[in-house]
């Protein structure tokens, strides 16, 4: 079983409320600049990368997952292949 405690279960509950902090910041600014294309990219850059960093967030747990079972399955074919090897003398 997965524990819910700690700083990720923290943070993961915080992040929506951030992203829309963040959009609301952005939508405030945007409206603020009226046309002015300079005044645009600031914000806009700052939401892009809030929302790479939710994506990463989502996505490094899984990737963490994926790789811990490819090497567990490495792990367990090299054991059945000595175990075989071994039976086998």
């Amino acid at each position: 079983m997965i524990s819910n405690s700690g700083i990720r279960s923290i943070l993961s509950r915080i992040q929506p409320l951030a992203l829309v902090v963040s959009a609301g910041a952005l939508g405030f600014w945007l409206g603020q600049a009226r046309g002015d294309r300079t005044q645009m990219v600031w914000p806009l850059g700052i939401m892009l990368l809030a929302a790479a960093a939710a994506l990463g967030w989502q996505l490094l747990p899984r990737g963490s997952r994926r790789i811990q079972a490819v090497w567990n399955a490495y792990a367990d074919r090299e054991i059945a292949r000595l175990q075989l090897r071994q039976a086998t003398r």
